[in-house]
């Protein structure tokens, strides 16, 4: 198994989101969380994401396949919701960065891709 793994962000970001979309509703679909999604949302929600100008997202590549993805991007930019609470607690949320979703397929578990995606986001 031939991994490479690297972080997009902008326009090479945004040239993935359908592959990326397809990898959430495979690996969401497994246990634990039994996700029945579809494509449509799934791509709403990345370009959404996408749009932010601090979003990440770290990507597993074997060969030329994404087989795993870490998204992330300044608190702020990503939801306000999520946020709140933070203002609330008397956080400055000018400096949190949101690590959120990390998917990785199970054929490629257990090589340390974990490590790698928080490091590089």
């Amino acid at each position: 198994m031939s991994l490479e793994v690297k972080a997009l962000t902008g326009e090479n970001l945004k040239s993935v989101l359908a592959e990326l979309a397809r990898l959430r509703m495979t690996v969401f679909h497994d246990w634990p969380y039994l996700y029945e999604g579809s494509l449509d949302y799934e791509k709403e929600y990345l370009s959404k994401f996408a749009s932010c100008s601090g979003a990440v997202c770290v990507v597993a590549l074997d060969g030329r396949t994404i087989v795993g993805a870490s998204t992330g991007a300044p608190l702020l930019e990503h939801a306000d919701a999520f946020a709140e609470p933070f203002k609330k607690a008397g956080f400055d949320v000018d400096k949190i960065f949101y690590c959120s979703e990390s998917v990785l397929l199970t054929s490629h578990r257990g090589h340390g891709l974990g490590h790698k995606f928080f490091d590089l986001r």
